[in-house]
């Protein structure tokens, strides 16, 4: 926040929400001006509300992109999803790109179905799920690829990957003022993590954020509709 304010011509203050429903809820009602949304919970809900991306946080490799990840002990003999038939996954939201790829695209194409899972729990936060694993508690668990890698030499291995979607995005709505937005914008795409002037700050933020950001727009997401599609399916 405190670069966005430095930056704009505008005071940015740090909203937190308690779910991907309120944050929507925020959004559409002008509470906040932007927000971060999962790329999943994006697609389910942008064209109801009305809302926009207009950033893509960058990875690591410089793509704005992210892959869900499953991940065991790296002692476990799991080596592909097929081997999950009867035990204990564990899962971010259910409103998250990794856990509806996992329950209706990856059991699927693997001839499983959750019914011939031990078990599936979800959890609030996809770190949760990387010590819930760690403990021993779940054979498995399903994460965002950059959570993984926090995670890298630590005792988890990866054993399947998704294909890559768009990351989580930045979102306003048609209650967002244009000139706010656009200034975010335009402080946002000037960030250059291979310069040494940002790399400090970067240091200083969220992992998910400190690559940098690239362009966006809704079609990007289009890919995520039949898997929105099959969720919303009776």
């Amino acid at each position: 926040m405190d670069y966005l304010t430095l930056n704009t011509p505008y005071r940015f203050e740090l909203q937190l929400s308690k779910s991907y429903k309120q944050t929507v809820e925020q959004l559409v009602s002008g509470e906040v001006v932007a927000a971060f949304l999962g790329s999943f919970i994006f697609a389910r809900e942008a064209q109801n509300h009305r809302l926009r991306c207009i950033l893509r946080p960058l990875s690591a490799g410089g793509r704005p992109l992210l892959q869900a990840v499953v991940i065991c002990k790296a002692e476990i003999g799991l080596h592909s999803i097929a081997d999950l038939k009867g035990k204990k996954v564990a899962l971010p939201s259910a409103l998250s790109f990794s856990s509806n790829w996992f329950l209706n695209r990856a059991l699927p194409e693997n001839g499983l179905t959750q019914s011939q899972l031990d078990s599936v729990h979800h959890f609030a936060h996809h770190h949760t799920v990387v010590y819930e694993v760690l403990k021993g508690n779940f054979d498995a668990g399903v994460v965002k690829d950059r959570v993984a890698n926090e995670f890298r030499n630590r005792g988890i291995r990866v054993f399947a990957r998704s294909e890559p979607i768009p990351s989580s995005p930045m979102v306003v709505s048609d209650q967002s003022p244009q000139a706010v937005v656009q200034a975010i914008q335009t402080a946002l795409l000037k960030i250059d993590a291979s310069q040494p002037r940002y790399q400090k700050m970067l240091s200083e933020w969220d992992a998910e954020f400190a690559y940098g950001f690239a362009p966006a727009q809704n079609e990007d997401y289009d890919l995520l509709l039949p898997l929105v599609n099959a969720r919303e399916a009776p």
